[in-house]
Protein backbone atom coordinates (compact mmCIF):
# COMPACT_ATOMS: atom_id res chain seq x y z
CA UNK A 1 0.00 0.00 0.00
CA UNK A 2 3.28 2.52 0.53
CA UNK A 3 4.06 2.48 -3.28
CA UNK A 4 0.55 3.05 -4.03
CA UNK A 5 0.70 6.28 -1.64
CA UNK A 6 3.82 7.05 -3.34
CA UNK A 7 2.69 7.26 -6.85
CA UNK A 8 -0.26 9.24 -5.55
CA UNK A 9 1.37 11.97 -4.05
CA UNK A 10 4.02 12.06 -7.39
CA UNK A 11 0.55 12.08 -9.51
CA UNK A 12 -0.76 15.19 -7.65
CA UNK A 13 3.08 16.96 -9.05
CA UNK A 14 3.37 15.98 -12.27
CA UNK A 15 1.51 17.34 -15.19
CA UNK A 16 0.10 15.32 -18.17
CA UNK A 17 2.22 13.36 -19.96
CA UNK A 18 3.16 9.62 -20.96
CA UNK A 19 5.34 9.20 -17.70
CA UNK A 20 2.31 10.46 -15.48
CA UNK A 21 -0.35 7.37 -17.28
CA UNK A 22 2.68 5.10 -16.61
CA UNK A 23 2.91 6.31 -12.77
CA UNK A 24 -0.78 6.14 -12.82
CA UNK A 25 -0.71 2.43 -14.51
CA UNK A 26 1.82 1.29 -11.61
CA UNK A 27 -0.28 3.29 -8.71
CA UNK A 28 -3.49 1.07 -9.76
CA UNK A 29 -1.01 -2.14 -10.00
CA UNK A 30 0.28 -1.99 -6.52
CA UNK A 31 -3.26 -0.81 -5.72
CA UNK A 32 -4.32 -4.67 -6.75
CA UNK A 33 -1.32 -6.26 -4.95
CA UNK A 34 -2.33 -4.72 -1.66
CA UNK A 35 -5.43 -5.84 -2.06
CA UNK A 36 -7.87 -2.69 -2.86
CA UNK A 37 -9.48 -3.86 -6.45
CA UNK A 38 -12.36 -0.77 -6.34
CA UNK A 39 -9.32 2.02 -5.45
CA UNK A 40 -7.14 -0.25 -8.70
CA UNK A 41 -10.87 0.13 -10.65
CA UNK A 42 -10.89 4.35 -10.32
CA UNK A 43 -7.06 4.47 -10.92
CA UNK A 44 -7.55 2.51 -14.34
CA UNK A 45 -10.76 3.51 -15.33
CA UNK A 46 -10.19 7.54 -14.63
CA UNK A 47 -6.91 7.04 -16.45
CA UNK A 48 -8.88 5.73 -19.50
CA UNK A 49 -11.24 8.22 -19.82
CA UNK A 50 -8.71 10.86 -19.85
CA UNK A 51 -6.11 8.89 -22.47
CA UNK A 52 -8.36 6.31 -24.09
CA UNK A 53 -5.13 6.29 -26.67
CA UNK A 54 -2.41 6.74 -24.81
CA UNK A 55 0.98 4.84 -24.58
CA UNK A 56 -0.53 3.04 -21.80
CA UNK A 57 -3.95 2.46 -22.64
CA UNK A 58 -3.41 -1.60 -22.90
CA UNK A 59 -1.71 -2.19 -19.97
CA UNK A 60 -4.30 0.03 -18.25
CA UNK A 61 -7.48 -2.02 -20.02
CA UNK A 62 -5.36 -5.19 -18.20
CA UNK A 63 -5.92 -3.70 -14.73
CA UNK A 64 -9.32 -2.48 -15.04
CA UNK A 65 -10.53 -5.93 -16.30
CA UNK A 66 -8.04 -7.89 -13.31
CA UNK A 67 -9.65 -5.12 -10.86
CA UNK A 68 -13.05 -5.70 -11.88
CA UNK A 69 -12.54 -9.47 -12.16
CA UNK A 70 -10.78 -9.25 -8.34
CA UNK A 71 -13.91 -7.07 -7.05
CA UNK A 72 -16.43 -9.98 -7.32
Amino acid sequence: MDAAEYARHALARLPASPERDALACLRGEALLAAGQPGQAREVFASLLRDNAAGSVAERARRGLAVAEAAAR
